[in-house]
């Protein structure tokens, strides 16, 4: 059986009319075989209470706005107003932990 792929997406299919016509003559075995093997086994799917909480979290998440936009909007007032001041030293800080943290370290 050859692999037929239709928009980007692979299905199983028959790509010749000629085989078609063969396993319309002989009777597709194979895939009934397969068909009421899965008829007689028993599967399931079971989701974790650990999945069930991430899912919760993944939805709890996606309701707050990813970004803080009265903070933007007190930072860009003062910026205007020349009254931001930078802390060099923990803006320095935050790179040694960031590149700690890219280097495995701690």
């Amino acid at each position: 059986m050859a692999i037929k792929i239709d928009n980007g997406i692979p299905s199983r299919g028959v790509v010749s009319d000629q085989n078609s016509k063969v396993k319309a003559k002989h009777g597709d075995t194979a895939s009934h075989a397969q068909s009421s093997r899965n008829e007689n086994s028993a599967e399931r799917v079971s989701i974790t209470k650990v999945s069930i909480d991430l899912k919760n979290a993944l939805e709890s998440f996606s309701e707050i706005p990813v970004v803080d936009t009265m903070r933007v909007e007190q930072l860009k007032s003062d910026i205007q107003k020349n009254v931001y001041k930078i802390d060099f030293a923990r803006v320095a800080q935050n790179m040694i932990k960031f590149e700690r943290l890219l280097q495995g370290n701690d």
